[in-house]
C-alpha cells in the first residue's frame, strides 16, 4: 500500500472533514475491534484498505493512511492520531495505551467529545436568538436613522422639535454619519474579547469571569477539565499526572488555573480543596472538596464530571436567557422611545401648522 504524503493544504482540508461525527464513529469501530482482540495496527491497515476499496477519496482512508505511516516510523497509535484530533482526545487514548486499557480510553474519548459537543451546541443554540434580535435592533435603528428622520426634517426644522425628539434626531445623525465607527468598535470588541478568552489571566480576568462571554468560557472549560481528568484517571493515570498533562495542552487561561491547583497540592493542600480553587463552579467545587476528604475522589470524579456538564449546560442556558431578555428590553425601549418622540413631534408639527394659518 503506497504512502501518500499530504501537503499543508491537503492536511488542513482533511482535518476539517474529520469532524465530530466521523471521529466518534471511527472511535466506536476501532474500540469494537480491540474488544474482540484485533491488534490496533491490523485495524488501521484493514480499515484503510476497505475504505479505499469503496471510495478512493474517503477521508477516513486518508487519515488512517497517515496514521499507519507514522506508526511504521515508531509512533504509537495515540501519537499518530494526535496529528488529527483535539489534544484532549489524543491524550486520553495515549493514556489508555500506556495503561493497557486502550478500549476504555476510546470510550472515554467518545464521552468527552460528545459532552463538549453538547455544550458547544447549547452555546450556539442559546446565543443565536439574542444575536438575531441584536442584528434586527441594529437594522431597525439604522433604517429609521437614514430613512425616516431625514423625511421629518423637511416638514419641521430639528431646532423646533421637542427635546425628546431632538435627542432622537441627534442619535440618528450620529448613526447616519458615524455608523462605520460603531461597527468598527463593535467588531473590535468582539475580536478582542474572543482572543482574550483563552489567553487573559490575572485580576482583570477574575472580574470578567462574572460576565459573558468569559463566564460561558469558564463554565465550558472547567467542565471539560473535570471530565477529562476523570477519563484519564479511569485508564490508570494518577490524578496529579492527569492534571499536569492537561495543563501542557490547555490554553493559557486554563493552564494557569490548573497550575494554581497543582501548586496548592505541592504545598500540602488536600487534592479536593486544591481543586476547589475557583476554577470549577461553586456547587461542583463543594462536591469535589467534600469527596476529597471523606471518599475516594478518583471514583467520584466520573459522576461529578457528568453532573458538571449538566450544570454547565443549565448555567449557559441561564446566561443566554438573560442576554435574550436584555436584548428584548433594548428593542422594546427603542420602539417606545421612537413612538413617544413621534407622538410629541406630530403634536409640534400640528401646532406649527395651526400657528401658520
Amino acid at each position: 500500500m503506497a504512502d501518500n504524503k499530504l501537503n499543508s493544504f491537503e492536511r488542513k482540508f482533511a482535518k476539517m472533514q474529520f469532524g465530530l461525527k466521523v471521529r466518534i464513529d471511527l472511535y466506536k469501530k476501532i474500540s469494537s475491534f480491540i474488544k474482540n482482540g484485533v491488534p490496533v495496527n491490523d485495524i488501521v491497515q484493514e480499515l484503510e484498505t476497505q475504505y479505499l476499496r469503496y471510495n478512493k477519496s474517503d477521508i477516513r482512508a486518508t487519515i488512517l493512511g497517515d496514521i499507519r505511516t507514522n506508526m511504521s516510523k515508531g509512533e504509537s497509535f495515540g501519537e499518530a492520531l494526535a496529528h488529527w484530533v483535539p489534544p484532549s482526545e489524543a491524550m486520553i487514548i495515549q493514556g489508555g495505551e500506556k495503561s493497557g486499557n486502550i478500549s476504555q480510553s476510546f470510550h472515554n474519548a467518545i464521552k468527552i467529545t460528545e459532552s463538549a459537543s453538547r455544550m458547544k451546541s447549547t452555546i450556539i443554540g442559546e446565543i443565536s436568538y439574542p444575536s438575531v434580535l441584536l442584528m434586527m435592533l441594529s437594522g431597525l435603528i439604522y433604517m429609521f436613522s437614514t430613512q425616516a428622520i431625514p423625511e421629518l426634517t423637511s416638514v419641521l426644522p430639528p431646532e423646533n422639535w421637542p427635546p425628546v425628539s431632538q435627542k432622537l434626531y441627534h442619535m440618528s445623525k450620529f448613526v447616519e454619519e458615524k455608523w462605520w465607527l460603531v461597527v468598527a468598535v463593535f467588531f473590535t470588541f468582539v475580536i478582542v474579547s474572543f482572543k482574550s478568552l483563552g489567553s487573559m489571566t490575572g485580576t482583570l480576568r477574575n472580574i470578567l469571569n462574572k460576565v459573558p462571554p468569559w463566564s460561558i468560557y469558564k463554565t465550558f472549560q472547567s467542565s471539560v477539565f473535570l471530565i477529562s481528568t476523570s477519563a484519564m484517571m479511569s485508564t490508570g493515570t494518577p490524578i496529579f499526572e492527569a492534571m499536569s498533562r492537561l495543563k501542557k495542552m490547555s490554553p493559557k487561561y486554563v493552564a494557569n488555573e490548573i497550575d494554581k491547583i497543582l501548586k496548592e497540592v505541592d504545598s500540602g493542600t488536600q487534592i479536593g480543596d486544591a481543586m476547589n480553587s475557583g476554577f470549577l463552579d461553586r456547587d461542583t467545587g463543594i462536591d469535589v472538596s467534600i469527596y476529597g476528604k471523606v471518599a475516594n475522589l478518583q471514583e467520584a470524579l466520573d459522576s461529578i464530571g457528568s453532573d458538571a456538564i449538566e450544570n454547565g449546560i443549565e448555567k449557559i442556558k441561564g446566561v443566554a436567557g438573560l442576554l435574550k431578555n436584555l436584548v428584548l428590553f433594548g428593542v422594546a425601549s427603542y420602539i417606545g422611545w421612537v413612538y413617544y418622540a413621534f407622538y410629541t413631534l406630530t403634536q409640534a408639527i400640528g401646532n406649527s401648522v395651526s400657528a401658520a394659518m
